[in-house]
């Protein structure tokens, strides 16, 4: 195993490689809905203009001509079984004219990290795309504010007001390849993620971290009995750690350790647990910490209160990519703020985002040949059943717009508001629209005239302070280290006036009441995961509505997940209407961390082609 983070990817495999092998064991018979939407585009055949080849082949006035050829033959019998279907999936060969019709165009809603992304692996490979953003500027969650050059202008006047930090591990690997790719590696700068000298106030009372994560009763902590204040723990590197963190680690760590020893065993003994929340587990299992042993665990591990009300599995999870218990792990963040590579990707487009384009609906439609072909000279018609699968993209206050495919990178939380009903999705794709939540996330960030806490005294370089205050987390800006440069007041024990005196600017954003995210990051409940993961990184409307995004990946809550879903989602296309160039696709862009091998990713195609008539046959 590389390291602890990787078990992501193996958690992912695992859900994605579940899925169809139940089918193979069940082999149910399915009855397909819509043979009518799942018909191969003969767009390589029949061009735009009298003189392409096969413009001109077409039977004169033949009512009875067959539609246009499905992708899977038509099963003989009225049902086929999930084996025979697999067994029906024939090779298909490179046509004659491998270019796309002068109606084919891919809609991706969104202009976050997995919009840019499956924008530029299009572009690539030929395929048009337009992008639909409804605010007024792209990268969706990674946002770096800019303070006002009327103030004194700094060279680090910014900061993060999404994600700012970037892991070195395996799980995270694709963003760091990124930066590579765009030619921002010169511009990483080491992310310090804690130090000793960092501040932990609690109860009113001050300490440092170091002083905090030894034993003893530091905060006067009147409801928490002296055995857990006091507790030791070996933690899965040989360190001995104390109260909260021995608490914390007696707790996690058997199910860390099994999972990055043998995974499948250990990913089997805490599905056991899957119902739990992190609090409930805590409370109710072997641990069976009292309920103010496991508030204060809350309150003190870094996530706030109402951190324990997700799954136990994910906190399990995030811990691998904050502690990782097989190698020291360095953290990046990029110089100027995150928005570097965003404005690099979007450089690399040729067909900017179209900002203020708020996307209201999406429907399945059927397309008369005339309006794809109208070049067609009258006499070279089709027969008269003939219709093309598009589907149909609304935007407020726009004429409506035809795509072969829609991909949505949007929230679940945003997706909500777009009209999908009369796009075909599974029972348990609409289940997860509706239900996964999204954590919320305030930040605040405050310009001074000089770098007070870096001074003697406070000494604070980098890192993070946590408090019960409002506040709760105080990020220390990584970069600019060194240079001159009522709760801060409290936790560093500087004068509040010379404070105000000190302050310059400030600005504040909530990503929770923020409406064009509605939240910082998927947030699963106890049992979301294992219920909706594969059916969510699968497509739906028969193939040609997809889903992308951090939330749709092997690693939510990261820019590295919606990496990954952006290289899926292309390939569900190449997949769909140009299988030729696949090979070339997966040599330059490789296969989705989500997938263990080619069989599997096809396997899984599939299945989201035939999603409802599953469910039903299941039923």
């Amino acid at each position: 195993m590389a390291d602890g983070s990787s078990v992501r990817i193996k958690v992912a495999q695992y859900f994605v490689n579940k899925k169809p092998q139940e089918l193979v064991d069940k082999d149910p018979k399915i009855k397909p809905d819509d043979l009518t939407f799942l018909q191969a585009l003969p767009h390589f055949d029949r061009g735009g203009d009298e003189s392409s080849p096969g413009a001109t082949e077409l039977e004169h006035g033949d009512e009875k001509s067959p539609q246009l050829p499905p992708l899977f033959p038509a099963p003989s019998e009225s049902h086929v079984s999930w084996k025979s279907l697999l067994e029906s999936d024939d090779p298909r060969f490179p046509p004659r004219r491998p270019i796309y019709p002068p109606w084919y165009s891919v809609a991706i809603i969104g202009a976050g990290v997995a919009s840019l992304r499956t924008a530029k692996l299009l572009q690539d490979m030929g395929i048009p795309y337009k992008i639909f953003e409804a605010s007024d500027r792209p990268g969706g969650r990674v946002f770096t504010y800019q303070f006002s050059p009327k103030t004194p202008q700094g060279k680090h006047d910014y900061y993060d007001v999404g994600a700012m930090r970037h892991p070195d591990n395996k799980a995270s690997g694709k963003t760091l390849e990124l930066f590579k790719e765009l030619g921002l590696s010169s511009k990483l700068i080491k992310y310090v993620i804690s130090s000793g000298d960092n501040i932990r106030y609690f109860n009113n009372i001050k300490t440092t971290a170091a002083v905090a994560n030894t034993a003893g009763n530091h905060f006067n902590d009147k409801t928490v009995p002296k055995e857990y204040l006091n507790k030791e723990h070996i933690d899965l590197r040989g360190r001995k750690v104390f109260g909260v963190n021995a608490c914390i680690g007696a707790a996690f760590d058997p199910f860390r350790a099994a999972l990055v020893a043998d995974f499948d065993k250990g990913w089997e003994e805490l599905m056991k647990y899957d119902w739990a929340s992190a609090r409930s587990y805590l409370a109710r299992e072997k641990p069976q910490y009292p309920l103010p042993v496991v508030h204060w665990l809350e309150t003190r591990n870094g996530g706030g209160a109402g951190s324990f009300d997700r799954a136990f599995s994910e906190d399990i999870l995030n811990s691998l990519d904050f502690n990782d218990p097989t190698r020291d792990v360095d953290w990046w963040c990029l110089e100027g703020g995150s928005e570097v590579f965003i404005d690099a990707m979007v450089k690399a487009l040729t067909v900017k985002p179209s900002y203020g384009q708020r996307v209201t609906s999406v429907e399945q439609d059927y397309l008369p040949p005339s309006y794809c072909f109208p070049n067609l000279p009258p006499w070279s018609r089709w027969p008269r059943s003939s219709r093309f699968p598009m589907l149909r993209v609304s935007v407020e206050g726009q004429t409506e717009e035809y795509f072969t495919h829609v991909v949505s990178t949007v929230p679940f939380a945003n997706l909500r508001t777009i009209d999908t009903e009369k796009v075909p999705m599974s029972y348990m794709q609409c289940q997860a629209i509706r239900t996964i939540n999204y954590g919320p996330s305030v930040k605040v960030a405050i310009k001074f005239k000089t770098r007070w806490w870096e001074q003697d005294g406070v000494n604070q370089h980098g890192g993070s302070s946590y408090t019960d205050r409002q506040s709760q987390v105080v990020v220390y800006p990584s970069y600019g280290l060194g240079e001159d440069g009522p709760d801060l007041t409290a936790l560093h024990d500087v004068d509040e006036s010379q404070l105000r005196k000190d302050t310059l600017d400030y600005h504040a954003f909530d990503w929770y009441h923020n409406p064009y995210t509605t939240g910082a990051y998927a947030h699963f409940a106890p049992g979301q995961y294992s219920t909706f993961f594969a059916d969510i990184v699968q497509p739906a409307a028969y193939g040609r509505f997809h889903f992308a995004g951090e939330v749709a990946s092997h690693h939510h809550a990261w820019v590295a997940g919606a990496l990954d879903s952006a290289v899926r989602v292309v390939d569900e296309i190449l997949n769909w209407d140009f299988p030729f160039l696949r090979s070339n696709f997966k040599n330059t862009h490789g296969r989705s961390l989500i997938f263990r091998d080619d069989k599997t990713a096809d396997e899984h195609f599939v299945r989201g082609l035939f999603s409802k008539e599953l469910e039903e046959a299941d039923s």
